[in-house]
């Protein structure tokens, strides 16, 4: 029975001390003495109505918290930002000032000059300099311009090309001229639903999301006997303005087994795709030879290759020719830039994996014919075909 009252007398006593104790962030000071107690004090001084009522709040269970939007920086901040960084304060020391998040005005410190250059005025002017994102679209909001657009889309054209191909035709009127970031802001931003979907196929990549194009890769074959690197190449073959310097390259099909021959003169653009029964060197050798010969002789100066062991009679095709062939260095596709450019061109007719044996001849005619009428960026919105063929007209008028 003594042992039962003990234990009573416990439980009572415990309960009182309990609620005679303060609760929350108060009774975490007043057990302290005003010490900190731990990250959650930084002061010895009593926490202010505000910090305790904030504190009990918290504890009384779970919080679903709205968080605002941070408006834009003022002019006012900017200087307080200025005036904190010349008293050497971190960023993080002048966002508790402003009683903002510490990234963004570590952000806003960065896109300004940092920490050395930033400037509250200059900063600032950038910023009422900047516009505001448009919530417009010209192609949006012109139907004419839209169906102008929509159908050089049908042609096979990029965006960039139907920019110049639009200032081209109509060089002095601006309800007609549209810029290529416009065309692809009306694409992934405005186009909606199955609109949306049709337009993005039309592009050369057809990504839901714009992103870089992948960098080409060159073969690796080692080096051919007897080649003639591309550093001995004409200087004046690099600033395109003589015709008749051609590039030439393999598109490989499923396996690597089948491929076909693409060759594009560097000053016009214009494309020629030749089948292939084999994609060793006599075939190769053979085709080239075939098709540079119903070439004007003014138009077969030279061919800039890669390193590929197709290219293992290149002396007989100069010798068949009179053309001089040049090897690129290795991993080095810039080199030959046209071509590169026109492979990825003509994947949008071939893709990867496809098997050349199964493609018919009148298929790569209908492909090199669309690619020698879609006009060019390089060309001011001519198309190969126009430049090459004033090419043999102009030769033709100086013969006479």
């Amino acid at each position: 029975m003594n042992t039962i009252r003990l234990i009573f007398g416990l439980m009572i006593g415990r309960v009182r001390m309990i609620l005679d104790r303060p609760r929350g962030a108060e009774a975490s000071w007043r057990q302290t003495g005003g010490r900190t107690a731990g990250p959650a004090w930084r002061s010895c001084r009593p926490p202010s109505r505000e910090n305790l009522e904030l504190a009990e709040f918290m504890e009384s269970g779970p919080i679903h918290r709205m968080i605002e939007p941070q408006e834009r920086i003022r002019a006012e901040e900017r200087e307080t930002i200025h005036a904190g960084l010349a008293q050497g304060k971190s960023g993080a020391q002048i966002a508790r000032d402003l009683g903002r998040d510490a990234s963004v005005v570590n952000r806003e410190i960065a896109r300004h000059g940092g920490r050395k250059a930033y400037s509250g005025v200059l900063a600032q002017a950038r910023a009422n300099r900047r516009p505001a994102r448009a919530t417009r679209n010209k192609v949006a909001d012109s139907a004419v311009l839209r169906t102008e657009i929509l159908s050089l889309f049908q042609t096979g054209a990029t965006p960039k090309q139907i920019e110049v191909a639009l200032r081209r035709k109509y060089p002095f009127d601006c309800n007609r001229n549209v810029s290529h970031e416009t065309i692809y802001d009306y694409i992934y931003c405005h186009a909606k639903g199955q609109l949306r979907k049709d337009l993005i196929s039309c592009l050369r990549r057809k990504k839901p999301r714009r992103s870089p194009a992948p960098r080409a890769r060159t073969k690796l074959s080692g080096q051919l006997p007897g080649a003639v690197n591309i550093g001995q190449r004409p200087a004046d073959v690099a600033k395109r303005e003589v015709p008749g310097h051609w590039e030439a390259d393999l598109i490989m099909g499923a396996g690597n087994r089948t491929a076909i021959l693409v060759l594009v003169e560097r000053t016009t653009r214009y494309v020629r795709i030749v089948p292939l029964a084999s994609k060793d060197a006599p075939a190769v050798c053979r085709a080239l030879i075939r098709t540079v010969k119903r070439l004007p002789l003014h138009l077969r100066k030279t061919l800039t290759y890669d390193n590929g062991r197709e290219m293992a009679r290149h002396a007989d095709f100069s010798f068949a020719t009179g053309m001089q062939v040049f090897f690129c260095d290795p991993h080095s596709p810039w080199q030959r830039g046209s071509v590169e450019n026109t492979n990825g061109l003509i994947r949008e007719y071939f893709p990867k994996g496809i098997d050349f044996d199964q493609v018919s001849k009148s298929q790569i005619a209908r492909a090199e014919w669309k690619l020698n009428h879609r006009p060019r960026v390089a060309l001011d919105g001519q198309t190969p075909i126009e430049a090459f063929d004033d090419l043999i007209h102009k030769n033709c008028a100086l013969a006479a």
